[in-house]
């Protein structure tokens, strides 16, 4: 088996330019922040929002794309205001929950994605 050319068809195909790109949307912000802007609170919120509107950007029918994009905005609203209006004992709980309900929310759009047909 010829290794080289193994890792040249991973490298020009497309899940590494979509790996690629996620890193790139992911960190670019936190980095502009930390280094032009000196702000690194604003830089890891933006590249958290980055994150979540991550799960949304992948492919499937546009029809779906604007109400994923609508409840991911209400879920990114209730989870900050969640936490923000969290102390100090009941933050972990509530982070704990959040990490539960939301892991539940993405493998449930990855597995309608994934039974969904592909239209070519």
């Amino acid at each position: 088996m010829r290794y080289s050319l193994e890792i040249r068809k991973f490298i020009y195909s497309q899940y590494f330019f979509g790996g690629l790109r996620i890193a790139l949307d992911v960190s670019l912000p936190a980095i502009l922040m930390l280094t032009v802007f000196h702000n690194r609170e604003l830089g890891f919120t933006i590249a958290t929002g980055a994150l979540g509107a991550i799960i949304v950007d992948m492919p499937g029918p546009l029809k779906y794309k604007h109400n994923e994009m609508l409840a991911y905005t209400v879920i990114g609203f209730l989870s900050a205001l969640a936490t923000g209006i969290a102390n100090v004992v009941t933050l972990w709980l509530t982070v704990v929950s959040l990490i539960f309900v939301l892991s539940l929310v993405v493998s449930a759009t990855v597995d309608r994605r994934s039974a969904s047909p592909r239209s070519s």
